[in-house]
């Protein structure tokens, strides 16, 4: 019966709570630029679909469309340094180790013209 029960249980490693997030990406490697989306963040990784077949060990560059407006109205997008850690197919799992804010390009509306 313990050797049942222990196939049926997963122990969790990870320390960080991962939040479900689908955020548009851009990266670069070495090799690749691409885009992609997150299926989910933590404070410390993220967990990505992407365009290219990535290799694990890879040094990584992200940018994520940040969901909310610096004070009320400046986009901002959220850059990331790290390394990829695990792949499975057309995603991978990212852990970074340097992160900045920074404000992006606002897109006026369509029809609309900046004085």
């Amino acid at each position: 019966m313990l050797a049942s029960l222990a196939g049926e249980i997963q122990i969790e490693r990870r320390t960080k709570t991962r939040y479900p997030l689908r955020l548009s990406v851009r990266y670069r490697t070495r090799a690749f630029f691409g885009m992609g989306e997150t299926l989910n963040v933590s404070s410390s990784g993220l967990w990505m679909a992407c365009q290219h077949r990535l290799e694990p060990g890879a040094r990584i560059e992200v940018c994520l469309a940040w969901p909310y407006l610096l004070n009320g109205g400046v986009p901002l997008q959220l850059a990331l340094r790290g390394r990829i850690v695990r792949v499975a197919g057309a995603h991978c799992g990212i852990v970074f180790h340097e992160h900045q804010f920074r404000t992006a390009k606002h897109k006026p509306a369509r029809g609309l013209r900046l004085a």
